[in-house]
């Protein structure tokens, strides 16, 4: 079977590692030298960098390299920092919610963007530009499509539906080609959360100081 994990090489997309698509639509061997989306580490600008504990209920640490200022964010997991040297985004209140959240540590500032109260944000992936994320949506249970994936403007939270469908399952935004214009999605017919293996309930997700300037 083909391995269909899948990555855009700028405007290429590298399927597996052993085939890509260029823009002209033919499928050649090989790899186009490209990987997923980073998870944590350091800020494009190298200032700061981002780890998920998990030596007990999940948390996200940010500090700043070298020393200094660092905060510990309680039961949030899946950190991504912005393509702009903006800041980072996350996700957060899990189990009880599944809400996306983006802190910026020159600020200190954690913020809420989820665009519905009853709504669950499962995955995310920013859009080139910094200025947008693309989020799997799950709309309240009295909610019809079911599923979403919808736009998510980093400015005022306010969300545009890319696409919906009417059953169960998420529709998971993998990531953007390099000039934005492309999103790369797959879709899950099922849920692998918050099935008991962690103990419950989960404290709601906050920013806490760690170290002062």
């Amino acid at each position: 079977m083909l391995d269909v994990r899948a990555a855009w090489c700028g405007e290429v997309l590298s399927v597996g590692g052993e085939y890509y698509v260029g823009d002209d639509g033919k499928i050649s061997s090989g790899s186009a030298g490209c990987a997923p989306e980073e998870i944590g580490g350091l800020s494009p600008d190298g200032l700061w960098s981002a780890s998920v504990d998990t030596s007990g209920v999940v948390a996200t640490l940010v500090a700043r390299t070298g020393g200094g200022r660092s905060w510990s964010i309680s039961n949030a997991a899946e950190p991504k920092w912005s393509p702009q040297n903006g800041p980072l985004a996350l996700l957060g209140n899990l189990c009880a919610g599944f809400d996306l959240f983006v802190f910026d540590p020159t600020t200190g500032v954690l913020r809420n963007l989820t665009p519905d109260d009853d709504a669950v944000i499962v995955e995310y992936a920013w859009r080139p530009d910094g200025v947008a994320l693309a989020v799997d949506l799950i709309p309240g249970a009295d909610a019809s499509p079911r599923r979403a994936i919808g736009l998510v403007q980093l400015d005022g939270g306010a969300m545009t539906t890319l696409l919906e469908i009417d059953r169960e399952g998420e529709l998971i935004p993998v990531g953007f080609n390099q000039s934005g214009t492309r999103l790369l999605f797959t879709y899950n017919p099922g849920r692998g959360f918050c099935d008991g293996s962690e103990p419950l309930p989960r404290p709601v997700t906050t920013l806490t100081e760690t170290t002062r300037p």
